[in-house]
């Protein structure tokens, strides 16, 4: 039986080619689609899952208690895991890392890179297995280092790794004792260099200090343990290590190591937000297919009543289609999977992303796949086999039925499902595209165009005091040149500012101490950034003090004191007392997802190892020529390391890569769902002027024009086109202003996108419409009446 239906199936596939590809690519290109979304959002959603014990591991932070609300900050400090281990049954493993950029010398070649200090229990928390080395000891001691394999290459090519030795920091021997397998992606955790914390120079200094916090701390819970339980208990263990007034400000708490993803890279939101448009895309696909072959029952008529006659039953018709609608199903998803497949390299290369389509690293990927293309083909053929089984048999012979019967109102809601769907789309791609420019566009409150940056640091060369000499040369030897507008330097730039904060009381304040942010800069970064002084002297000029106990505040740190003016104001650090000499208005070192913080501006002198960037207005013009300067200076300042820069305004427009991605992979998909829509629509559109010929050419007869013709005929499908438009818009402004207010700053869903979205989806479906009316309207007017 099922034979006969297989072949019936085929054959009928071949006898409508024209319906048929429509159908196929139609669902093929939904599926492919929906396959490149899914693969997306499971990379995104399953952040940090591939570790074993990931559901049981959790970040350690705390929360600070400021007059202005609660701040969670990451940093720890160094004797809490141990602490945790020792006092809490709960917690069965605890492992410290911090980041921090190294100089590196193998051979005779150097190299700039970031790595981790970590203690032994890191691969224990952690999976990071070993592709060489001991997975059980992968640190022989504390002057081992383990890399990834890329890192292994980059320093010793195809030279096996293991046993040899990387100068760190211009004194420190290290030896290779491991190299790690590949790893995930996408990972918070996970560096490709691995130091044992305990070779730092200044460990046995922070080892026990509970007065300095700089890194993450990573326990893993007992698989009975309660995580409500452990968090209610560590109240007593900060009234333990601190005294009341620091207790009373300082909560503990625990971060899922799922949840470091919205945390600190992106927002899995967008990731739902993507699965909803491969749904939705997937729902246009198999509405189309639905609607054609709802439409192109009046073909088969005939057929089903002979087929009744002969004494086939209800529930056989019914299979037929059924059968019928799963075989397009898979041969779409054959042909979707091969488009997936196609684009991935592409979408890779292009989001810098490692996604593939896991026929054999996960054995449920086929047989998911094979569920999946069975859910399509009996969602597309569920209703067609429904009209299609329930002709009767007279009705069938004579091909004549209601409009009930022939499936044109859910005909109607199917094109109006689609459409609606369409909308949605457009609009949120529009909103997005509008959001994602005016952040990028907005005013910054400093001027970030021509500014070079260049990073280097006293630290960055092993004779320090010859550095100090060798960078103010350098230095004056850029200022002077004839490009250079202004340069300074400073700790910190717009688009790389750190988490530094310390804790600071407005003089006479009585409450607790305020957290804030705070910078180094010498008296020149304010001018060489265009940041407005609104009051005070600001820095005095750089030669004539360092202004230590000076500070320029910005105006959410006047909010935040609760200040009106600076007027003879001063601040208390520990036992210091630092005078306000300054106040600048709110610029955005960051991007505008969040607020600006309130921010302390120290003074340092240029030469101040706290420095660590050097920033240069140059002229627009003659680029290329000034960077080549630079460069020649920098070989006889460094010539051991590469000339290395950056700008500020292309660094800023990196900070936004996550709504970029966003932005291109919504265009891209909304765009999808108006073809398949228009796909359908020209399918639905050749049957509906097949049964309408002779009525076109008796009024092509009579006079009635080409335009004419089009407007009549278009007239009916959008109607149902601006149906759709009125439901999908509240929808429309209800998510997207769920998804605008992420943003601190942003703009309002005006109605002038809603105007936008309706002129294209409609322009696009009359384009549709006309030419196939056209067509139809240009025909013989006689062989239209005579074939009809």
């Amino acid at each position: 039986m099922f034979k006969t239906y297989l072949k019936v199936a085929i054959r009928s596939l071949l006898k409508r080619r024209v319906n048929s590809l429509i159908n196929i690519s139609g669902l093929a290109l939904g599926i492919a689609a929906a396959i490149v979304i899914v693969l997306f959002a499971k990379n995104e959603l399953t952040y940090d899952q591939h570790h074993k014990n990931s559901d049981n591991t959790y970040l350690v932070y705390k929360e600070r208690v400021t007059p202005n609300g609660i701040q969670p900050t990451y940093d720890t400090w160094a004797p809490l895991a141990d602490r945790l281990t020792t006092d809490f049954p709960e917690v069965s493993l605890g492992t410290r890392l911090y980041q921090t950029s190294i100089s590196m010398e193998v051979g005779n070649q150097r190299f700039e890179e970031e790595c981790y200090y970590v203690d032994p229990n890191y691969f224990k928390v952690f999976d990071f297995p070993l592709a060489q080395g001991n997975n059980n000891q992968p640190f022989e001691n504390k002057n081992s280092v383990v890399l990834s394999k890329d890192m292994a290459y980059k320093l010793f090519g195809n030279s096996s790794p293991i046993g040899q030795e990387i100068r760190v920091n211009f004194s420190q021997i290290y030896t290779v004792s491991g190299v790690m397998e590949e790893y995930p992606q996408n990972g918070f955790v996970g560096e490709e260099i691995l130091i044992p914390l305990e070779s730092d120079p200044d460990f046995s200094e922070f080892q026990n200090e509970w007065n300095g916090s700089f890194l993450f701390t990573y326990i893993s819970l007992n698989p009975n343990a309660d995580e409500l339980a452990l968090s209610a208990k560590f109240p007593d263990l900060v009234k333990n290590i601190w005294d009341e007034e620091v207790a009373s400000r300082t909560n503990f708490r625990l971060l899922p190591l799922h949840d470091t993803y919205d945390t600190f890279v992106g927002d899995t939101r967008d990731s739902y937000i993507l699965l909803y448009i491969a749904l939705g895309i997937i729902l246009i696909a198999v509405t189309n297919f639905m609607n054609l072959s709802t439409a192109r029952s009046m073909d088969r008529a005939r057929e089903i009543g002979m087929r009744k006659v002969l004494g086939a039953a209800k529930s056989q018709v019914a299979i037929q289609f059924v059968c019928e609608a799963i075989l397009v199903s898979f041969m779409a998803l054959g042909l979707g999977l091969a488009i997936a497949g196609l684009a991935l390299p592409s979408i890779n290369a292009l989001y810098d992303m490692d996604l593939n389509i896991p026929f054999l690293s996960e054995p449920l990927a086929i047989p998911l796949l094979l569920i999946f293309g069975l859910i399509i083909g009996v969602l597309s053929g569920s209703y067609p086999s429904f009209v299609l089984s329930n002709f009767r048999i007279l009705e069938s012979l004579n091909n004549v039925f209601n409009k009930k019967i022939s499936g044109l109102r859910i005909r109607n809601v199917l094109v109006v499902l689609q459409f609606s769907i369409s909308v949605l789309l457009i609009v949120g791609t529009i909103t997005i595209a509008r959001q994602i420019s005016f952040i990028k566009s907005a005013d910054m409150a400093f001027n970030k165009e021509n500014l070079v940056v260049i990073p280097v640091a006293e630290r960055d060369f092993e004779d320090r005091d010859e550095a100090r000499v060798k960078l103010a040369t350098f230095k004056d030897e850029l200022s002077k040149y004839n490009s250079v507008h202004s340069l300074t330097s400073s700790r910190h730039v717009p688009g790389r500012w750190s988490e530094s904060n310390l804790f600071v009381n407005p003089e006479g304040w009585q409450g607790d101490p305020m957290r804030m942010r705070y910078t180094f800069m010498d008296a020149k970064f304010f001018d060489s950034y265009q940041i407005k002084l609104l009051d005070g002297p600001g820095f005095l000029p750089d030669t004539e003090t360092n202004q230590r106990e000076s500070v320029i505040i910005n105006e959410a740190a006047m909010k935040a004191f609760g200040w009106s003016d600076i007027e003879n104001k001063n601040l208390e650090i520990g036992r210091n007392k630092i005078k306000v000499v300054g106040l600048i208005n709110d610029f955005n070192y960051e991007t505008l997802r969040s607020e600006i913080d309130p921010v302390l501006h120290f003074h340092r002198i240029p030469s101040n190892a706290a420095h660590r960037y050097l920033t240069l207005r140059t002229d627009a013009e003659n680029f290329q020529e000034t960077l080549a300067f630079m460069e020649a200076k920098w070989n006889i300042l460094d010539p051991d390391r590469p000339f290395s820069y950056f700008f500020v305004e292309q660094d800023f427009q990196q900070l936004y890569a996550n709504e970029d991605r966003m932005l291109s992979m919504v265009k891209v998909f909304a765009l999808l769902s108006i073809f398949i829509s228009c796909l359908g629509l020209f399918g639905l559109l050749s049957f509906h002027l097949d049964k309408r010929k002779k009525e076109i050419g008796v009024r092509k007869i009579l006079g009635a024009s080409a335009t004419g013709l089009t407007l009549l005929i278009s007239n009916e499908f959008v109607r149902l086109i601006v149906v759709a438009f009125v439901i999908a818009c509240p929808l429309a402004y209800y998510f997207m202003n769920g998804w605008l207010n992420d943003f601190a700053y942003h703009i309002e869903v005006g109605w002038q996108v809603f105007v936008l979205a309706l002129i294209l989806t409609t322009g696009l479906a009359f384009l549709t419409i006309a030419y196939k009316t056209i067509r139809a309207a240009n025909a013989n007017p006689v062989e239209s009446i005579q074939e009809s």
